[in-house]
């Protein structure tokens, strides 16, 4: 929408006003200050509450208009994955009061996500639709009514199911979620539209039974941060509604080893098993996959394998899934697998240690058959996502842990959480033999991590990394010069300093020569847009990432 447009609108609004003399300085008379970004809120309300004041100053349409002008500005400069997970059909302005603008979110996990990371984007929006600032409220809707006058919005539909949804008349609460080979639920599930033996499964010496889902794993006991947060909430937004999240028919999770990808695969099962009981997830790694193949090959069972993945499964999720590598066999009747479970509208997630177009030993179909969803990494976790894993986990097990203990082991150069939890395991087992308290003597011996100290990551320090990267001078990446490797260093540094700090955006034009608000999103966003397809740009900010942590 044109600003000039949205300009026409309110002054005609403004001339009505004036006739009735109703709000009539709305938009032409004095302003409140500004808000910063501190003043955007989340709370959750009730929509048939008074919460929200009774008398609108807008009609639905009107909001309607506003709303669709605001999401048009936020998709120019989100990054596309992004906005689906946090803007597309899960966000809905609500309200214009008192200098006041009220949005809706389904989730207190979106509200806060839009909160912590897109306030500025959200403020800037706002301003380009409407011409002034308004102070931002964002609520969770606990109704379940429409929240949007959007009726292509998630949250409308989402609700509207409610009353007819066919796993509430199914009113299966507690059946079995996994599958073996020989499980009596596929029988079963064959045999009837929507009820399932709940007989355990059988194991037999030749089957490769799928993994047993871990219930201690869920979304409530998984940590997010900035290295996590998409993959996060890509896989929350996926579990409640599988199968129907635009664009995330398939969901690829990848990233090094012990970050947290199969944790995922678990909540997922989980929040799925929970809310729709009667869907039957198959969670397998892909050496079982291969195996339970060859078996069926020695067998000559091979049109059943298909048939149990094809006709049954409504969620698979595959571990590791670069395991089918150079095996021409198996990536055959997985392509076929994929490609039926696809058209069904079934929801399929895998997950691996690098990207569907980096795994060598597959062929094209099956990287572009992989590509087709969403593709969602996991990095290492900051010092403060560290600092939060091991109070969790600390939590968990039932262990005080001095906070001076806690930083020491944030501060080590770890390569997973698996070795953030190895810390607390033998701090808890040590102290047990030993029958004495965790302190800092018992983890300076034990742990060898005395002489680790944090890494302070500043606009300096990251700026200064950018220049060693990119063999430049760090004047000169400051300065108002414009050659093309200068720009390009300018926007890394910007974008790191955004991402791994917490200074305000004003802040970061200041440090940066003075650049305002705009030159500070616009240089965020060209980085964040480049690194989809740009592999050595990519490369060299993990280099420069790796430097400054």
């Amino acid at each position: 929408m044109q600003r000039s447009y949205v300009s026409s609108v309110k002054n005609k609004w403004v001339q009505d006003m004036d006739k009735k003399n109703i709000f009539s300085n709305f938009f032409n008379g004095p302003l409140d200050a500004t808000p910063n970004e501190e003043s955007t809120s989340i709370d959750k309300i009730d929509n048939n509450s008074n919460d929200l004041a009774d008398s609108s100053e807008f009609s639905a349409d009107e909001l309607d208009l506003f709303n669709q002008s605001i999401l048009d500005h936020l998709r120019d400069v989100v990054p596309p994955n992004k906005f689906r997970i946090l803007f597309e059909k899960t966000f809905a302005l609500h309200d214009i009061q008192n200098q006041k603008i009220f949005f809706l979110v389904g989730t207190e996990m979106l509200a806060k996500m839009i909160s912590d990371s897109y306030k500025s984007h959200l403020s800037t929006a706002i301003l380009n639709t409407l011409g002034e600032d308004y102070e931002i409220q964002i609520s969770v809707s606990k109704a379940s009514i429409d929240i949007s006058s959007s009726k292509n919005n998630i949250l409308h539909t989402l609700n509207e199911s409610k009353s007819t949804s066919f796993y509430e008349k199914t009113k299966i609460k507690s059946p079995k979620f996994t599958l073996t080979p020989e499980s009596t639920e596929i029988n079963a599930i064959q045999n009837s539209s929507h009820t399932f033996s709940h007989e355990p499964p059988k194991q037999t010496s030749t089957s490769n039974p799928s993994k047993l889902i871990d219930p201690n794993k869920n979304f409530a006991n998984f940590i997010s941060g900035s290295s996590n947060n998409l993959a996060f909430a890509s896989a929350f937004s996926i579990a409640q509604n599988p199968g129907k999240v635009e664009n995330s028919k398939s969901l690829y999770i990848y990233s090094d080893s012990g970050l947290g990808k199969t944790h995922l695969l678990h909540a997922i099962a989980n929040k799925v098993n929970q809310e729709h009981p009667n869907l039957v997830v198959f969670f397998i790694s892909a050496t079982d996959f291969i195996n339970q193949f060859v078996d069926s090959k020695i067998k000559n069972t091979v049109n059943e394998f298909m048939k149990k993945y094809t006709t049954v499964v409504d969620i698979l999720m595959i571990d590791d899934i670069h395991g089918l590598s150079n095996k021409e066999g198996t990536q055959d009747v997985f392509f076929q697998i994929f490609n039926s479970l696809y058209e069904n509208k079934k929801q399929l997630i895998f997950t691996s240690d690098k990207k569907p177009k980096d795994i060598l030993g597959i062929p094209e179909r099956l990287k572009t058959r992989l590509q087709w969803g969403l593709i969602v990494d996991i990095q290492r976790p900051d010092y403060e996502t560290k600092i939060s894993i091991l109070k969790s986990y600390a939590a968990q097990k039932d262990i005080f842990i001095p906070d001076t203990i806690i930083e020491l082991m944030a501060s080590a150069q770890t390569e997973s959480i698996r070795e953030l939890e190895g810390f607390i395991n033998l701090l808890s087992h040590v102290s047990g033999i030993e029958g004495i308290p965790i302190d800092e003597n018992l983890a300076k011996k034990y742990l060898r991590l005395e002489q680790t100290k944090v890494k302070k990551i500043t606009p300096e320090s990251i700026t200064k990394n950018v220049a060693t990267q990119m063999k430049l001078n760090v004047a000169d990446i400051k300065s108002t010069k414009r050659t093309k490797d200068l720009a390009i260093a300018r926007h890394i540094a910007i974008y790191l300093t955004k991402k791994h700090t917490h200074i305000t955006l004003k802040e970061i034009g200041q440090y940066f020569g003075g650049r305002n608000h705009s030159t500070i999103l616009s240089s965020i966003a060209k980085i964040e847009d480049e690194i989809k397809i740009n592999i050595a740009l990519s490369e060299d900010i993990i280099q420069i990432e790796k430097r400054i942590h």
